[in-house]
């Protein structure tokens, strides 16, 4: 079957680009398809529309991809097969002891819930399905374009829709009122954010250095290259908003590094001299800022009590790692550990919540050094393929691959303390981005 010719107009190939980014913000608005259901359907729907494109892509696109992706693609599919293989009862001396130890007959397997861990490999299975999307979707500089212009206007009907949500809350008393969307937590819709904001941002420097400025009023100054492109700053400011009207202290601060890369990234590689941006940014998000600081500021009396509640999260879980270091317990076997290796004087603090709240710590505890190695072995050639291409003075895009790295980077960051790359949405949203824009893309 051949690829669309985008020759008959935008319209068609906003259509072939479009389903793989609908699948994905639709799972964002349900919740981030944050529970075992809808991760599956997210998968599901992903995996489809990537079996479309397989069919559709020619064998040179194919070839090219793969010879970019090998290592990373390989070590993807050894994890999923690790989480599979710990599924299955095969008893012996690599069944997990508890089985035997709460008399249950066997035999079984390295899980101490297998099904809870087939559940954890469908969901990881729909962020490498849209990795796979992101890296198929096309093939030349106006498509990636046009993906940008999708996600603008993804980013923009979500914030409209999650500042709708927020201000229509009852307000509770106890507690500072905190942009959440549907997630289970405002520091999970941080990460979110503060990633769309990253790309934003690179979205309208991209559209300066383009086009320029023209037609924009030079009194402006500094706020001409958001005047220029009306779409991609409409969505930053609200995306902005919504990243402050959160209050994650770490989603926050996460952000400011993962900027400060992007704009390290960008001075030092292919595309310097668009320091014009800056200003603009700073004048919008410090003007937000201003005006929604007390939220951030209002939560820093509970800075030491959230810091003593993370400190024993991560105590009892590295624990839990000790004791099964190598194979660990399961993969998505959180919720079961937690209930297990929680004493009865951090009972209180600790048997509600949901996540380790570091998610290298849970992933050590659930897949054990050798899954976690796995894990490693694939983001590593795809987060140096990101790196040298941001840096290239030759690569076209090297801007988005800076902005994509950086968005990993603020996860990665806020994972330390927060849980926002475990929402399956997010997780596949990120993939998503990694997988585009890490492409040398023709004219």
């Amino acid at each position: 079957m051949p690829q669309p010719s985008w020759r008959s107009g935008d319209v068609l190939r906003h259509l072939w680009l479009a389903p793989p980014l609908l699948i994905i913000f639709v799972g964002l608005v349900v919740r981030g398809a944050d529970d075992a259901a809808l991760a599956s359907l997210l998968t599901a729907a992903l995996s489809a529309w990537v079996i479309v494109q397989l069919l559709a892509a020619r064998s040179e696109q194919l070839k090219d991809a793969w010879t970019r992706h090998w290592p990373s693609a390989l070590a993807a599919f050894a994890f999923i097969g690790w989480a599979l293989f710990t599924a299955l009862p095969i008893g012996g001396a690599l069944e997990h002891p508890w089985w035997r130890a709460f008399g249950i007959d066997g035999p079984h397997a390295i899980s101490i819930n297998p099904t809870r861990t087939l559940e954890g490999a469908a969901s990881f299975a729909g962020a490498l399905a849209a990795f796979c999307a992101g890296a198929l979707s096309f093939d030349k500089k106006k498509d990636r374009d046009s993906i940008v212009r999708l996600i603008a206007i993804g980013a923009l009907t979500l914030a409209v829709y999650a500042l709708a949500v927020h201000f229509h809350r009852p307000p509770n008393i106890d507690e500072t009122p905190r942009l959440m969307l549907h997630f289970a937590n405002p520091n999970a819709a941080a990460t979110l954010f503060g990633m769309l904001t990253l790309i934003l941002f690179a979205a309208i420097c991209r559209r300066a250095l383009s086009n320029g400025v023209k037609g924009v009023p030079p009194q402006l100054g500094a706020l001409g290259p958001l005047v220029g492109a009306p779409l991609s700053s409409a969505a930053l400011i609200l995306c902005a908003a919504c990243l402050l009207l959160t209050a994650s202290r770490g989603g926050l601060a996460a952000f400011t590094l993962a900027f400060a890369l992007l704009i390290a990234l960008w001075r030092n590689g292919a595309r310097p001299g668009v320091g014009f941006a800056l200003p603009a940014l700073v004048l919008v998000v410090g003007g937000l800022g201003v005006v929604g600081a007390h939220f951030a500021l209002s939560r820093a009396a509970m800075f030491a009590e959230d810091a003593h509640t993370r400190t024993l999260l991560a105590e009892t879980h590295w624990r839990a790692f000790l004791e099964r270091p190598w194979l660990g317990h399961g993969l998505n076997t959180f919720r079961d550990l937690n209930e297990h290796y929680t004493a009865p004087e951090t009972w209180d603090a600790l048997h509600s919540v949901a996540a380790a709240h570091n998610i290298y710590v849970q992933l050590l505890e659930e897949t054990g050094v050798f899954g976690f190695a796995l894990f490693a072995a694939m983001l590593a050639p795809l987060l140096i393929g990101l790196a040298r291409a941001a840096l290239s003075k030759r690569r076209s895009g090297a801007l988005f691959a800076a902005a994509a790295l950086s968005a990993f980077v603020l996860a990665a960051l806020h994972g330390l303390v927060d849980f926002g790359l475990q929402v399956p949405a997010t997780a596949a949203l990120l993939a998503y981005c990694m997988g585009a824009f890490s492409r040398e893309l023709s004219e």
